[in-house]
């Protein structure tokens, strides 16, 4: 690597200015200037509802395809618009170790490099192939001595073990900008979610740039780990800074580091805490602290502190430990992220009344909270394995969603239980209907009538002699029919006019309406 430069890269970057804000980029980043490579052409600021807010850009055709931090400035004494003698560049690879074969060298996901040139120029490939796996080997070897040797980048190899460096040919416009680059990528077959293509690119544009996504969830579908659905994300070095430790930084962006949030964030995708690969003054407001040395190893280390970005074993609630942690990108051999916390087990409903459910169900190792939903919707959280629902409406079957949650905001699968509120109270009166009956003086009749209510009722029969009421019958709470009937004994002296009158009421003491029948004498 070129040391010296990168050595010289701070000095350089404390004395870029930070005008105010312009067409192409933010206030507070540097300045436009080509001999850096700083070009914001294709880049527009990130709007502050859309997905790339808290990156910077966006990268748009149409339609949105892609967040970047913007470019990142040559060092000092470097001028992207002219190109290192290959002589210089030879001697940069020297003392690399070798790519590691991992697998089958292509499957799974992986990182895939690509020498690509405008048609403009002539191909360099045939010579330029072996120093860009020379510097990817270079590249491997700051992410190993980082991990203290438990990562390594999982680089697409040949059967020799050699980084497989792919010949594309692009136009010149998208050498001119990185947006034009993507799209030209993309309209190649270059839209792998799990790949990571770190390009070459033989033009004099840039030192370097990279795509990230704002994502600081822990969890394998963080969008800068590859998951279906999302943009691939690209990494570009220009020949004014072929190097493994640019091509380096600008990989790791694209495995989705420096997060705002971080401890020693800055607000344009770097830190703060030197010396490190991914720090360095990127703006106005940002504050270098020398936390890391000597200078001549940590600028070759990832994260010097193991506290923003990189971290193979974080401590238990660190920042790192609760959020996104390049150290778990797939992208890199051993990288594995923490699993989410397991379902809940053992849910069951332990109270119903006519507006309430309670539930318990087992309590689950690490969990720090648990997320409720009722019929699919999503309710509330509580901290213990127990929830009283209160207000529902009654007589009606429910689904109780439980997800537990650990404290870096993973969700484990979510377990289900159903149960049913009591049915709602009876209301609805009874409705009586009294039958005329016919009888002679001193015999047993039977006063006839029905019942409607789906309860058991209870019913009152007043016998009348005009409005004088001469007996008063009551029965016991029974179903209610439409051919019920009491027994009654007409006096021997009995005069008319004689008639009986019914009133039923249920359990819940909703009384019927009184209705009345004649009883007819001869």
């Amino acid at each position: 690597m070129r040391l010296a430069r990168v050595l010289a890269l701070l000095l350089s970057l404390a004395a870029l200015a930070a005008p105010a804000a312009s067409a192409h980029h933010p206030a507070g980043v540097p300045a436009e200037d080509a001999a850096r490579g700083l070009e914001y052409d294709g880049l527009r600021p990130a709007t502050a509802d859309g997905p790339c807010n808290g990156v910077g850009y966006e990268l748009t055709a149409g339609v949105r395809i892609g967040c970047t931090h913007g470019p990142d400035p040559a060092p000092a004494g470097v001028d992207v618009r002219e190109t290192p003698p290959l002589a210089e560049l030879r001697a940069s690879t020297e003392a690399a170790a070798p790519v590691p074969c991992i697998g089958d060298g292509t499957s799974g996901m992986r990182v895939q490099a690509i020498y690509a040139r405008p048609s403009d120029r002539p191909s360099q490939y045939a010579t330029v192939e072996p120093l860009i796996q020379g510097w990817s080997a270079e590249m491997n070897d700051m992410v190993r001595a980082s991990a203290r040797g438990a990562r390594d980048v999982r680089f697409v190899t040949d059967e020799a073990c050699r980084a497989t460096v792919l010949n594309v040919t692009v136009t010149p416009n998208a050498a001119e900008n990185f947006e034009a680059t993507i799209q030209e990528l993309a309209l190649q077959g270059f839209v792998r979610n799990d790949r990571k293509y770190l390009v070459w690119m033989d033009a004099s544009k840039y030192c370097g740039i990279a795509g990230m996504y704002p994502d600081s969830r822990v969890r394998q579908l963080n969008r800068n780990n590859g998951p279906l659905g999302v943009a691939a994300l690209v990494a570009r070095v220009d020949t004014g800074c072929w190097d493994g430790h640019t091509a380096t930084h600008e990989l790791v962006h694209t495995l989705g580091a420096v997060q705002g949030g971080s401890p020693n964030a800055t607000a344009y995708g770097h830190c703060t805490d030197e010396y490190d690969v991914m720090c360095y003054t990127d703006g106005a407001g940002t504050m270098l602290r020398i936390v890391c040395f000597p200078r001549s190893t940590y600028e070759a280390r990832l994260d010097c502190n193991g506290d923003d970005y990189f971290n193979v074993s974080p401590a238990p609630g660190s920042w790192l430990g609760l959020h996104w942690n390049v150290a778990n990108s797939v992208f890199l051999e051993g990288g594995v992220v923490p699993p989410p916390p397991a379902a809940p087990t053992a849910l069951r409903a332990t109270s119903a009344g006519q507006t309430q459910l309670a539930f318990e169900w087992a309590s689950v190792s690490g969990a720090v909270a648990y997320g409720i939903s009722l019929d699919g919707m999503v309710r509330e959280n509580t901290g213990f394995p127990r929830i009283e629902l209160n207000g529902l409406p009654c007589g009606r079957s429910f689904e109780l969603g439980v997800e537990a949650l650990d404290a870096r905001g993973e969700t484990s699968a979510r377990a289900v239980a159903s149960a049913s509120t009591l049915a709602c109270p009876d209301r609805q009166p009874p409705v009586v209907t009294p039958r005329a009956v016919s009888g002679k003086r001193g015999q047993f009749i039977k006063l006839r009538y029905g019942v409607s209510d789906a309860a058991h009722t209870r019913e009152t029969i007043s016998i009348y002699r005009g409005t004088t009421r001469t007996k008063t019958l009551t029965t016991a709470f029974g179903p209610s029919t439409s051919g019920q009937s009491v027994r009654w004994r007409i006096p021997a002296n009995a005069k008319g006019p004689l008639r009986f009158c019914v009133r039923a009421a249920d359990r819940t003491g909703n009384p019927s309406e009184t209705r009345c029948a004649p009883i007819r004498l001869p």
